[in-house]
């Protein structure tokens, strides 16, 4: 993956993540957004499709808390990951 193809940026807890640009700006991705609205467990399915295993690995690491990983504090990191994604995306210019 070239390096301007990926969207970097760091949620206020600090988590650092990387997502591809394609990935966040794809038709498939916002269709399995609009599921989480009804469903949240499409969470699941939406970290896989933008981080992928390992960053997704993290991500649970870096919420768990006594043993626990937290389903609201996943879908604040994922949502805040989505918010920058989108701001950096659009304040980038699209690769050649």
């Amino acid at each position: 993956m070239l390096e301007d193809t990926i969207i970097r940026g760091t949620t206020q807890s600090g988590f650092e993540f990387a997502i591809d640009r394609n990935a966040a700006d794809d038709w498939e991705t916002l269709k399995i957004i609009r599921k989480t609205n009804d469903d949240a467990s499409y969470i699941v399915d939406l970290a896989e499709r933008l981080l992928g295993p390992e960053q997704v690995r993290r991500l649970e690491e870096h919420c768990r808390v006594d043993g626990k990983v937290s389903i609201s504090s996943i879908n604040k990191e994922i949502t805040e990951m989505l918010d920058q994604a989108e701001q950096l995306k659009n304040s980038q210019p699209s690769p050649a």
